[in-house]
């Protein structure tokens, strides 16, 4: 299935698009509240940008469009151009501020980025790396704020890895309000791999791969870690939107937009607190139009850390309930539980009405 999003959903809902439920005007206040939540995040005042972003260490300035890696990099007159150069500086406490622009090889990125322990790096956050100017915490060392997406498009220039991701996260670290792409044809291509580490956030990206066999966000720390934050993301055009492998610690997946990939969310652990878990995650995802299923549940092999219970509560899906299918993986259904092996917890779950999605 395939999403058609647009400013006239609430319109939809509002003309009925839900009410084939008996309850349907409680989804649709209750749709209407989750979506109202969501825009009040996207929209929060611009005036409390840079200048209200204060980090504990240094704070490194990246302009694409005017910076240069030979600049200091320190102040917002002097950018660097490449979010290679401040990510090779940046120690725990440093905070990296990213205009609007396009970072790829051409401009002299090298991939994967790695963010080291304790960093954070901050683009468009406002309108999740797709808008820039005004809406950047760092507008950029021109006489006018750089307008268009902040835009990071891996896939090339790679240093020899196990993985092919764009961004590797460290610990505590945070990634927010970048348009991340990886086009490169391989499973183990990712936008964003938090691998073996603790404490990593994704917040207010948008995350594609572009249908090439790869995954948005992959969480693999069965060595070491966990608990991280996944949360108001844009997920789509993915062959996974997120896969969770093997994981320590449980971590929060909350407010995102997970559609149009051909599997939502891929388990093979039960580690995710997709709403009412261990972690306190709230819930309110959007998860639905994905073609194969929205949620696969596939614990194989079954690990020492694996729980019997996944929480998916307050959740939107395609139906109310969500469909279920246990036994065939090929059978359309909204979630794929692998032998009914997992005790899922599906309370406050919504409908997202059928014509939102297209064959």
């Amino acid at each position: 299935m395939k999403q058609i999003f647009g400013t006239w959903i609430i319109a939809l809902l509002l003309l009925g698009g839900c009410t084939e439920q008996g309850s349907g005007g409680k989804d649709v206040s209750t749709l209407l509240s989750l979506l109202s939540g969501k825009t009040s995040l996207d929209l929060t005042n611009h005036l409390q940008r840079s200048s209200a972003i204060v980090f504990s260490g240094i704070t490194y300035y990246v302009d694409a469009l005017h910076g240069s890696d030979s600049n200091t990099g320190i102040a917002p007159s002097l950018p660097f151009k490449t979010i290679t150069k401040a990510a090779s500086l940046a120690a725990s406490g440093d905070g990296i501020l990213v205009a609007a622009g396009t970072y790829n090889t051409a401009l002299g990125e090298v991939f994967p980025i790695k963010i080291a322990d304790g960093v954070t790096i901050l683009g468009d956050e406002q309108s999740k790396g797709n808008t820039g100017g005004m809406y950047s915490y760092y507008s950029g060392s021109g006489t006018y704020g750089n307008p268009g997406p902040t835009f990071v498009q891996g896939g090339a220039n790679l240093v020899t890895t196990v993985f092919y991701p764009t961004f590797v996260l460290g610990n505590n670290s945070v990634l927010g309000g970048f348009k991340i792409t990886n086009p490169i044809t391989n499973s183990r291509a990712e936008a964003v791999l938090l691998n073996n580490v603790s404490g990593a956030t994704a917040r207010k990206n948008t995350l594609t791969t572009d249908f090439t066999g790869g995954r948005s966000v992959y969480i693999y720390s069965k060595d070491a870690g966990g608990n991280h934050t996944i949360a108001d993301n844009i997920i789509k055009y993915n062959t996974v939107g997120i896969e969770a492998g093997a994981a320590l610690l449980t971590s929060r997946v909350e407010n995102n937009w997970i559609s149009n990939n051909y599997y939502g969310i891929l388990m093979s652990d039960s580690m995710l607190d997709l709403g009412g878990g261990i972690r306190k995650s709230v819930g309110q995802n959007w998860i639905f139009c994905n073609t194969a299923h929205d949620l696969i549940i596939s614990p194989y092999p079954i690990e020492n850390s694996w729980l019997p219970d996944l929480f998916a509560k307050n959740n939107i899906w395609d139906h109310k309930s969500p469909t279920i299918e246990t036994s065939n993986s090929g059978v359309p259904a909204d979630i794929y539980n692998h032998d009914n092996l997992t005790n899922l917890h599906l309370d406050n779950s919504y409908l997202v009405a059928p014509s939102l999605c297209t064959p």
